[in-house]
């Protein structure tokens, strides 16, 4: 294990420890370096631009704590369907049953309630984006023609994402930064 730490002033390295596995953590305790790190599966934001990702870290190193996030973000959005709940301001029609879906390959694809749309997301440091977004043509009732239309708007001005206290999925933007759309993992 290869330890760099205050921007490559202190280096310090040891034969990878055998992990201690607790309950929702990995210890890597490495005395000879005056080194602990722990990984939690626990959700972490990065203290920087936001950016949610599944793992916390600390590492104890001599008499001080250093933490920080762990883990590929977009391991949060994929697998599995959302149903949106809420579209900025408005609820969704009765039983319209609206969904979104991200897969490894940067793909996105869902329903609005009325025609599936698919397209592109990419997720950088700072933030998620939507491209190339496209929908079947077919007619519906005006109230899901309106929904579907909202929605793709919102994705269309999504800059991020985050996680309510709830597990919501929160897809942020537009011009006042507000939560666009609201969804929950289908089960």
């Amino acid at each position: 294990m290869e330890l760099v730490a205050d921007y490559g002033a202190l280096t310090r390295s040891t034969p990878r420890p055998e992990p201690e596995v607790t309950p929702g953590a990995y210890l890597f305790d490495m005395p000879e370096i005056g080194a602990r790190l722990t990984l939690e599966d626990r959700l972490c934001r990065d203290d920087a631009t936001g950016m949610p990702h599944p793992h916390r870290a600390a590492l104890e190193l001599d008499d001080r704590v250093l933490r920080g996030c762990g883990g590929d973000p977009a391991s949060l959005l994929i697998g599995g369907e959302w149903h949106i709940e809420h579209m900025g301001g408005a609820g969704i029609v009765d039983s319209s049953a609206p969904a979104i879906g991200f897969d490894a390959g940067g793909r996105v694809a869902g329903t609005s309630g009325c025609n599936r749309f698919v397209g592109g997301y990419e997720l950088t440091g700072e933030g998620l984006s939507f491209s190339q977004m496209g929908a079947t043509l077919m007619a519906c009732p005006e109230a899901l023609m309106t929904q579907e239309r909202r929605l793709l708007d919102a994705l269309e001005q999504v800059r991020r994402f985050d996680f309510d206290e709830t597990g919501a999925l929160l897809l942020t933007g537009g011009p006042e930064d507000a939560t666009l759309l609201r969804a929950r993992r289908m089960k």
